[in-house]
């Protein structure tokens, strides 16, 4: 189909059927070719204001790598605000290693909280991609190391995991996926939430070449059969696109059980001449959209620029209601509080929202005898 008229229709869709979602803002990172800084930028757009409005313009202390550097949102330190990971996979590095450093996002990317050399080998461009999730580590997240293109010792793609509790110094798991290996840039591998309760689930998105279909395809392996069974094969409504032109990312609805999956047109040609957001519902299956949005971003070239975007919701991993995705933390954490919670009882604790049986009441007067 024309991209004009998936834009054209995208735009009446939007205005009758804009759906609340969570905290999931758009973060542009530019790092390659000329940037107004000379230095790595940082660019938010807000979920809230339907990404209409930036509320971050940042140069980072990073230099522009290109190609040789994957960016990802994650939580390092326990902060509101969403690290920014640089991996640097490709070129050289000080190391001779895959490198990992981490700015804080509560510094407005202007400090750095982690710099670290991986056990990693360097790796060809477009070969390997990088994710964070929790696996297993419990202070911080794991890295999830793909390696989708080139040769691998199975023949298949693969999934190491470096272990963020080790500072990204021991792995978690080392194994084979069941899945093919593939031209650079055909399949994009995200971690998400589909069916899994113990570990996140990895999602295969075919956008680019040619797919069974026609079409984009999901295809989700099982984080709880640690990534050797498949939840969901499904071709989705988004059309197959150039090597590049799209970036696909996972965020939440906040009304559903699913990752949903945003597709974002940055590069060749779109209907609105700017970045483009498409919005899939996960608990649709990836077959219905919830949000199609023409951002104020210009077009841009993959080499240049990586889009990412963040989870809001709980961070940390002692509250009840923590959420293995977040990257920001949106103040919805929850603890139990253990106490008495009859506020007759002589002890009664308004903070209390669990029962120790711990209350006492006051003892009966006894009767006067004259």
């Amino acid at each position: 189909m024309n991209r004009s008229l998936i834009w054209a229709a995208a735009m009446l869709l939007t205005f009758f059927t804009q759906l609340s979602r969570a905290d999931s803002d758009l973060y542009a990172v530019l790092d390659g070719g000329s940037t107004g800084s000379g230095r790595t930028e940082v660019h938010v757009l807000s979920q809230s204001s339907n990404y209409q409005t930036f509320t971050d313009h940042v140069a980072t202390p990073l230099g522009l790598f290109g190609p040789n550097a994957q960016f990802i949102l994650g939580n390092f330190a326990g902060g509101t605000n969403p690290d920014l990971f640089t991996i640097i996979a490709s070129g050289s590095t000080g190391s001779g290693r895959t490198e990992v450093h981490v700015l804080s996002g509560d510094s407005n990317y202007q400090t750095f909280s982690l710099h670290v050399a991986t056990p990693f080998p360097l790796t060809t461009p477009g070969n390997v991609q990088f994710m964070l999730g929790r696996y297993s580590s419990t202070s911080r997240p794991d890295l999830f190391i793909i390696l989708s293109g080139g040769t691998t010792g199975s023949g298949n793609a693969e999934v190491h995991i470096l272990s963020g509790d080790s500072y990204y110094q021991s792995y978690a798991l080392h194994a084979a996926l069941p899945f093919g290996l593939t031209p650079a840039g055909t399949a994009q591998f995200m971690i998400g939430r589909f069916a899994s309760t113990t570990r996140p689930d990895l999602y295969v998105v075919l956008a680019s070449g040619s797919t069974g279909s026609g079409r984009a395809e999901v295809h989700v392996l099982s984080g709880d059969a640690y990534y050797q069974s498949y939840s969901l094969h499904i071709a989705t409504p988004f059309p197959l696109s150039a090597v590049g032109a799209t970036r696909f990312s996972l965020g939440d609805s906040g009304a559903g059980s699913k990752s949903d999956l945003i597709a974002t047109l940055h590069d060749g040609s779109t209907g609105s001449g700017h970045t483009e957001n498409h919005i899939m519902s996960g608990d649709s299956y990836y077959q219905s959209y919830t949000d199609h949005v023409a951002t104020p971003l210009g077009l841009f070239p993959a080499s240049n620029a990586q889009i990412m975007s963040s989870v809001g919701a709980c961070t940390d991993p002692a509250a009840n209601n923590f959420d293995f995705l977040a990257t920001k933390n949106d103040g919805s954490c929850t603890y139990t509080v253990y106490g008495c919670t009859d506020p007759t009882a002589t002890n009664y604790n308004s903070l209390a929202n669990t029962s120790d049986n711990s209350c006492t009441y006051p003892q009966p007067t006894p009767p006067y005898w004259p």
